[in-house]
């Protein structure tokens, strides 16, 4: 009903099929009717929204009436004036009198940011948002994706990392003194000039004295502790040492950044149930980062950022406070239209259409916006 997605090859004809096999027998249907977290006027919504389409079931809502205004219009004329529209509002909720109940104990209190979740149709909006949220001064976190991975305080955490499990690994010690330790391209410069190597374990005595060789010396103590201490803890001590964290929390993203170094710590210690060495680590880590839509650990319930994720791995969540921008996106022409009732693969060239293509692109076209009415459907729940 809800999550068969197209795009990850179900087939939604195939469901129905069993479905209605499964319903003629003995097996029966069941109907589940009650929305347990959505108020009465979300849902009054949802069954106004939906009552067209063939085979909705008009839902029931579990909870009471909700302080805040159920459901609200935002109006904008493009991507940018959304993102916009999408600022305002926040800030508006957040400097307001209305009230949310607290997820933890159920009490009325002010809303806040962490009690806003964004979902968007997809990735390609998230990083515009993202920055249209930091440049109001409104922390986010994007949950999934390879946005995560390429922001500049997971980058470098994760130099930090690689650095001090492999002392050889020149590049990443040199992202660390950089990007840690502040230390600038002459120093850096100056270091080398000197005879100074990158690998720390030879910052012995004989090493040219200066900020570099301290800084490696840092990174060699942590290293002789990688028998007594876990790879994370000796993160969180290179990062006690350089006061990066401090530094961090003074930028405008200063409290997204730190929930991002959060999340890659959680991220670190449930993969550290699964490996054994700090070298399959951030082997995972750089397998995690390849893929296009990685799953992530959630930024923690008590980190004041507002979530920003996708519709398709919003199921199962649930915030005080959903955003639904960029809902109204055009879908993109197919080039080729798997038609698997007849068993048929369709390719269009340019101008080029091969026989019954038009009769095929129209049943794609109405399972493409079944499945976006699918879509909407779990965002507005």
């Amino acid at each position: 009903k809800q999550s068969i997605y197209r795009f990850r090859r179900a087939d939604v004809a195939q469901w129905q099929a069993l479905r209605a096999l499964v319903a003629s027998g003995d097996g029966g249907e069941a109907r589940l009717s009650v929305s347990f977290r959505s108020v009465p006027g979300v849902v009054g919504f949802v069954n106004r929204a939906f009552a067209a389409y063939p085979g909705y079931e008009p839902l029931v809502a579990s909870r009471g009436p909700a302080e805040l205004a159920p459901v609200v219009a935002l109006e904008a004329a493009t991507a940018d004036d959304t993102d916009d529209a999408v600022v305002r509002y926040l800030l508006t909720l957040v400097a307001g009198e209305g009230r949310v109940a607290d997820r933890a104990t159920g009490a009325l209190r002010r809303p806040r940011f962490g009690d806003v979740m964004v979902l968007l149709p997809s990735w390609t909006a998230a990083d515009a948002l993202h920055e249209s949220l930091s440049a109001a001064g409104i922390p986010s976190v994007v949950e999934g994706g390879r946005v995560f991975f390429q922001r500049d305080e997971v980058r470098l955490c994760r130099a930090a990392l690689r650095a001090i499990d492999e002392p050889g690994d020149a590049q990443a010690v040199v992202f660390v003194l950089r990007g840690l330790f502040g230390l600038s391209l002459a120093e850096l410069a100056s270091h080398r000039a000197a005879g100074g190597a990158w690998r720390y374990t030879l910052a012995t005595d004989d090493a040219p004295e200066g900020p570099v060789t301290e800084a490696l010396r840092v990174l060699a103590d942590l290293a002789r502790r990688r028998g007594e201490r876990g790879l994370v803890e000796l993160l969180d001590d290179l990062l006690e040492e350089t006061g990066v964290l401090a530094v961090w929390s003074l930028l405008p993203r200063g409290r997204a950044m730190l929930a991002n170094v959060d999340k890659l710590r959680a991220l670190c210690r449930e993969l550290l149930g699964h490996v054994r060495t700090g070298f399959e680590l951030n082997a995972r880590l750089d397998a995690l980062a390849r893929e296009p839509d990685e799953d992530l650990p959630l930024a923690g319930p008590d980190a004041d950022v507002v979530r920003v994720t996708t519709i398709f791995k919003a199921k199962g969540l649930e915030a005080p406070v959903v955003v639904l921008p960029h809902m109204t996106r055009r879908s993109r022409p197919p080039a080729h239209i798997v038609d698997r009732a007849r068993g048929e693969l369709l390719l269009r060239w340019r101008q080029l259409e091969p026989p019954g293509w038009d009769d095929a692109k129209a049943r794609d076209d109405a399972e493409d916006a079944a499945e976006r009415r699918r879509w909407m459907y779990v965002a507005a729940t």
